[in-house]
C-alpha cells in the first residue's frame, strides 16, 4: 500500500508475521508500477459500478411500480402519502433490488395491521400481484411483500415508518456531500 505522507515522501507497508513496519522506497520504477496498478484497479471499480448500476429503463420500471401502488393506496385511503425509500430512492439499487415503499399518515380505525390486510387484499384483487401478498405484521418493521405482476419486481411496503425516510435522507445527504461514497456502497 502506498500513500503520500508529509510532503513528497513515499511510504509502503511491509507486513511480516512478527510485526509490521514502514519502509521508505526510492525506486521510482516500482512506484510507477504501483501507481499504474492502482489506476487500473480504480478504473475496474468504476467499470464494475457502471455495469451493476440500474439502467434508465429499470429506473422507469420502478417508478411505474410506485405509481401503481400509489393509485391503489389512494383508492383505499384518499390523500395518503406513498414514498419510496432505501436503495431505489438513493439510486444505490442493483438491477435485482426490490422496491421499498412506505405509506405515511394512513390514520384509519383498523390500525396498521388491519390496513396491511386491506391493502394486501386490494393488491391481490386488482391482480397487481399474481399471488396473495405476504403480510408480516409481527416482524420488527411490519410489512407486505409481493411480486409486481407487470414488472416482476419484488415490492416491500411498510406503514408509518418515518425512520425509513430519515435514514434514506441521511444516506442521500452523505452521497451529496461525499460523491466518491457511491462506488463504495
Amino acid at each position: 500500500y502506498q500513500r503520500r505522507v508529509r510532503g513528497a515522501m513515499q511510504y509502503s507497508f511491509e507486513i511480516k508475521k512478527e510485526n509490521a513496519k514502514m519502509v521508505e522506497y526510492n525506486n521510482t520504477e516500482s512506484n510507477s508500477d504501483l501507481n499504474h496498478n492502482m489506476e487500473v484497479l480504480h478504473e475496474e471499480i468504476f467499470t464494475f459500478v457502471n455495469w451493476v448500476s440500474t439502467t434508465n429503463e429499470e429506473k422507469l420500471m420502478r417508478k411505474e411500480v410506485l405509481f401503481r401502488v400509489k393509485k391503489l393506496v389512494n383508492e383505499l385511503w384518499n390523500g395518503v402519502k406513498v414514498q419510496a425509500y432505501g436503495s431505489v430512492e438513493t439510486d444505490l439499487c442493483l438491477p435485482t433490488s426490490d422496491v421499498d415503499l412506505v405509506i405515511l399518515d394512513v390514520g384509519i380505525t383498523q390500525g396498521t395491521q388491519g390496513a396491511m390486510y386491506i391493502l394486501a387484499e386490494k393488491i391481490f384483487q386488482t391482480r397487481t400481484s399474481e399471488e396473495y401478498p405476504k403480510v408480516l405484521p409481527s416482524v420488527k418493521v411490519p410489512l407486505i411483500k409481493f411480486k409486481d405482476h407487470k414488472s416482476q419486481c419484488l415490492v416491500d411496503i411498510t406503514f408509518d415508518c418515518k425512520t425509513c425516510i430519515d435514514t434514506t435522507n441521511l444516506i442521500k445527504s452523505y452521497l451529496e456531500q461525499y460523491p466518491l461514497l457511491r462506488p463504495l456502497a
